[in-house]
């Protein structure tokens, strides 16, 4: 039986190096995620007068991205737990890259329309999988600090995405295509290429991984299958009780409300500020930024 001062040391160089390993790579994969969904707020710059699209059509082609991102994310998280997360997220990021790209051959509302719907399809499970599979290497004590790493990511996309993005409209005109069509192009194949890279990097448990000791991988084990243990075994009494607890419901409440404002003001802000300061497409994504 190991001892408290063993368990101690084990947990702090597990996480360490987990937190090397696992959280910058998982950061980059929701990046790149948050990027190709937003990214049309900067390519409206040059695409919305290009295909003619009024305040309230672009609004409607933003909006229908989360109408099958929300119908199909437990779907998406379901299969995600049968086939596994590695296998199932690079599925994600490669078929959301390649969707993300096609945005690129848009040449009507209606086409808008119907790509911005496959490409909430093609992401839906994206994040509940990361989390699926954080929850299966950090236990319950350290899985909020990995969460809020990985959000970071986020935060990041809008501090890098949105410079690159009004950088990519500077392209407008190479080889006769415009601006906005590069920016999709070449920001939807880093996901494509990610997803397969996660097929060779991202190891399906602490088992299988070649960086964790031996005495690092049976403690991380026994400790994450200890926690299962004690979770409820019925998925239909656990349903049960997440939606009769208040505390679920208003919680769902503050992330409801928070994605509301957030998102509103992700989507439109560069055409705002385009708007109210008249400047050039990469001063406005820096400043959107």
């Amino acid at each position: 039986m190991p001892t408290p001062s063993l368990d101690s040391g084990l947990h702090a160089s597990t996480m360490k190096r987990l937190n090397l390993k696992l959280i910058p790579f998982l950061m980059l994969l929701y990046m790149v995620a948050y990027i190709d969904k937003s990214n049309i707020s900067v390519a409206a710059l040059q695409m919305n007068a290009e295909l003619g699209l009024t305040a309230r059509m672009y609004g409607i082609g933003v909006g229908l991205f989360f109408l099958t991102y929300i119908l199909l994310e437990v779907p998406s998280s379901v299969i995600l737990t049968r086939v596994g997360a590695r296998r199932w997220i690079a599925r994600i990021m490669i078929t959301w890259g390649i969707v993300a790209a096609g945005m690129a051959f848009v040449q009507s509302a209606n086409q808008l329309y119907g790509m911005r719907l496959l490409l909430g399809a093609a992401e839906a499970g994206f994040t509940p999988g990361i989390i699926y599979y954080l929850s299966q290497w950090y236990p319950k004590t350290d899985r909020a600090k990995a969460m809020s790493f990985f959000y970071i990511g986020a935060a990041l996309a809008s501090v890098i995405g949105l410079p690159l993005s009004g950088a990519f409209l500077h392209l407008d005109g190479y080889f006769g295509v415009s601006g906005w069509r590069w920016l999709f192009l070449l920001e939807g194949l880093p996901a494509v290429i990610l997803g397969i890279v996660v097929l060779r990097y991202l190891p399906d448990s602490p088992q299988t991984t070649h960086w964790l000791h031996a005495d690092q991988k049976d403690w991380l084990s026994r400790t994450i299958a200890a926690e299962q243990a004690n979770s409820p075994i019925s998925h239909h009494a656990a349903w049960q009780t997440a939606f009769r607890s208040r505390q679920v419901w208003l919680l769902s409440l503050f992330w409801l409300l928070q994605a509301f404002g957030t998102i509103g003001i992700t989507l439109f802000l560069p055409l705002i500020v385009k708007s109210v300061s008249g400047q050039e497409s990469f001063t406005v994504s820096v400043m959107s930024a």
